[in-house]
């Protein structure tokens, strides 16, 4: 519509309807960073990669170690053994491993926390090792001092980050049963070898714990259920808190078909039923889900059996 001057009104409206919605679009997104919600909506978006996308977690490892010095070539071989272990257990679809050591030293957890979150990284192991005339028994000895920075989803809805506290205590627990970091001159290979088997065994509790926060179930069930093969033999405590682990891996699994109602769904909870029931035969909730999982795919005689045990 235009007037005896040549001015279209309904351009002039259309024009003023696009600039509120886009100023209405700007208010809700300034609103969002100043209330500091960037990082719920980065955590949101790195779930939804982490679901659709084969997206691998990547590890680093840097370990101060003066130039040709005994401490430096037991690094070397930590690292080696390592990669080595990641790829023998299978797990190099999941697990990147990165080598820092040239790149970065690291002087506090804060400046370790900021490495990791720029460069993308799941988790930094880092920190020192030295000689230094130290000696046990007459035989020189060489201590690794090392800490482990991990990448975890956090909801700024916690303030006082409660959440991340009892991960991290949970986690830190644990390690503590892990803490053979030394190596004696004369035992070195073996010593090497408890050492890089202690640190790969930590690395697959957190890396299963932050696989799971992140959404990634079936990751985080794989990840467990090598750990748990792996360390059937160690200290009662780290076991059981694999085991606890690996069982609410199943049982998230069961729930989320519960939900689905998918027929694949339903075929991976099955079987997650009965890895429940491997690990204890007569656990209820594995028996009361599996008689109704098999009763929706079809096999009602069984679901029956299974009722009557």
């Amino acid at each position: 519509m235009e007037n005896s001057w040549g001015i279209n009104y309904n351009n002039i409206i259309e024009q003023c309807i696009v600039a509120v919605i886009v100023a209405v679009i700007l208010g809700i997104l300034s609103k969002l960073l100043k209330y500091q919600l960037k990082n719920r909506i980065v955590i949101f978006i790195r779930r939804i990669q982490l679901c659709l996308f084969p997206t691998k977690f990547n590890i680093a490892i840097s370990i101060n170690c003066e130039d040709k010095s005994e401490s430096e070539k037991y690094y070397k071989e930590i690292n080696k053994q390592f990669a080595i272990i990641v790829r023998d257990y299978g797990l190099s679809k999941y697990l990147v491993l990165k080598d820092i050591s040239k790149v970065k030293t690291f002087y506090s957890t804060e400046i370790a926390e900021k490495f990791v979150k720029n460069k993308d990284l799941d988790l930094l192991i880092w920190g020192d090792a030295s000689m230094d005339g130290l000696k046990e028994n007459d035989i020189d000895i060489t201590k690794f001092k090392l800490y482990f920075t991990y990448n975890l989803p956090r909801d700024k809805r916690d303030k006082e980050n409660q959440i991340g506290k009892l991960i991290n205590f949970d986690i830190n627990s644990h390690l503590a049963t892990k803490n053979y970091l030394q190596i004696l001159k004369k035992d070195s290979s073996k010593d090497v070898e408890i050492i890089t088997n202690n640190l790969f065994d930590i690395t697959l509790y957190i890396v299963g714990i932050s696989s799971r926060l992140f959404g990634r179930i079936e990751i985080s069930k794989d990840i467990f259920e090598v750990l748990y093969n792996k360390t059937k033999e160690d200290g009662k405590e780290f076991k059981l808190a694999v085991f606890a682990n690996l069982v609410d891996c199943y049982k998230l699994i069961i729930f989320n078909a519960i939900t689905n109602k998918i027929r694949n769904d339903f075929i991976k909870a099955q079987e997650c039923c009965e890895k429940i029931l491997v690990l204890n035969p007569n656990n209820y909730f594995g028996l009361v889900n599996l008689a109704y999982i098999k009763y929706k795919l079809g096999y009602t005689d069984k679901a029956k059996d299974i009722v009557d045990q």
